[in-house]
C-alpha cells in the first residue's frame, strides 16, 4: 500500500508524461507480483514447518523475559 501510494503521488508530481506511464507499469507489477511473492514465502514456512508467532506468544514473551536474543 505504501509503494503504491508513493508511486502515484510521483506521477501526479511528474504529470502526464512517458514517465507516468513507466509508473503505472511498476505499479501494476507490484499490484500483481506481490500476492505471489506472499504465497510462495507462507508456503516455504509451512514447508519448514514453521509456526506462525500470535500474539498472545508476544505478550507471554514480554512477560517473561523471554524476548528475542541477539
Amino acid at each position: 500500500l505504501g509503494v503504491g501510494f508513493l508511486l502515484l503521488g510521483m506521477a501526479v508530481q511528474a504529470g502526464l508524461s512517458l514517465v507516468t506511464l513507466k509508473l503505472f507499469f511498476l505499479l501494476a507489477l507490484f499490484v500483481f507480483t506481490a500476492p505471489v511473492v506472499t504465497h510462495a514465502l507462507a508456503r516455504a514456512c509451512l514447508h519448514e514447518r514453521i509456526e506462525p508467532m500470535l500474539a498472545e506468544d508476544r505478550r507471554q514473551g514480554a512477560r517473561s523475559g523471554q524476548g528475542r536474543q541477539p
